[in-house]
């Protein structure tokens, strides 16, 4: 410390664990779903997409889906 600088003090981040967040949403019908699992896999994903699925929308004969380009999200974890 000198005397033309104030006192600096340096932010150390501590995690605490993590989750993992799907959440689906439907704006026009003002509906959102969240699923949280404790990790992050391709068992995970898949899942989140049986449960939206067989779940939420059972009777859908089309679901459209959007995902980012995460590696997990394979349509050969699906088979």
């Amino acid at each position: 410390m000198e005397a033309e600088h104030p006192k600096r003090v340096d932010y150390e981040y501590e995690r605490c664990g993590t989750r993992n967040v799907f959440l689906f949403l439907e704006p026009k019908a003002g509906q959102r779903h969240v699923l949280v699992t404790r990790h992050r896999t391709k068992e995970d994903w898949a899942k989140a997409m049986r449960y939206l699925v067989d779940e939420l929308y059972p009777e859908s004969p089309i679901i459209d889906v959007v995902l980012d380009n995460l590696n997990t999200h394979t349509k050969a974890v699906l088979i």
